[in-house]
């Protein structure tokens, strides 16, 4: 299982899309990428990032990812989910002297569902 480190800087709608390659040929040139859409939305004190599942393949490509994922807030949230289930206070941490939430979470393992991850301040 293969982890990538994802930091959210909160601030109205931003999208990102991470592109992955085997990094040693070049066989991206005939589309053996795998791209992950990634976009982060806040509402007041409501922040919502969705993780949208890996699309295409490449050679040597993990076959299963989690997400570490670090989120910038001002304040503690008094409650974070993942896919509308909160989470209980084992399944994240918020770390005062940097002021962020911290959670990891798994793709879906079938790569059809998006994750999203909810902090209500």
């Amino acid at each position: 299982l293969e982890s990538i480190g994802l930091e959210i800087f909160p601030h109205g709608h931003s999208e990102f899309t991470l592109y992955e390659d085997d990094g040693v040929t070049r066989a991206y040139l005939e589309g053996k990428v795998a791209t992950t859409h990634i976009v982060c939305c806040t509402k007041g004190k409501e922040v919502h990032v969705t993780i949208a599942p890996r699309a295409g393949t490449y050679e040597g490509m993990p076959e299963r990812r989690a997400w570490n994922v670090t989120i910038h807030t001002d304040s503690q949230p008094t409650s974070v989910s993942v896919n509308g289930e909160t989470l209980g206070d084992s399944g994240w941490e918020y770390d005062t002297d940097v002021e962020v939430v911290r959670v990891a979470v798994g793709e879906d393992p079938a790569r059809q569902e998006s994750v999203t991850i909810r902090c209500l301040g």
